[in-house]
């Protein structure tokens, strides 16, 4: 079974890869768990180093506040969608974004996850 659940996360994660957007997963508390390939070079992060990284760090204090309330509304259940621009990037010179925030579930219970 351990082997089973370890092949889906990374048949997952090669799809999440393969995706051309930024694909990432953030706790309650508003900590990277998972980002996918074009999200690691947008930040120009590893894998290692994304983990557990705070989306306030990541973001900035100013662009962090422009989305909290979007953020803090997706953690409370509602799905969320905006477009915004990135000015800032480490391999592009900007980019406009069409952000889509889900809340995760898993059965009857909400995981409080985007």
């Amino acid at each position: 079974m351990n082997e089973s659940l370890h092949e889906s996360a990374h048949f997952m994660k090669m799809g999440a890869d393969f995706m051309l957007g930024m694909v990432g997963y953030w706790t309650r508390d508003l900590r990277s768990t998972f980002a996918n390939r074009e999200y690691l070079n947008w930040f120009g992060k590893s894998p290692e180093e994304m983990r557990g990284v705070p989306v306030q760090d990541l973001l900035g204090g100013e662009l962090f506040r422009k989305h909290e309330p979007y953020i803090r509304a997706a953690l409370a259940g509602q799905p969320q969608k905006f477009d915004y621009p990135l000015a800032w990037a480490t391999i592009y010179s900007s980019r406009c974004c069409e952000a889509l925030m889900k809340p995760f579930a898993l059965s009857c219970f909400r995981s409080g996850s985007f």
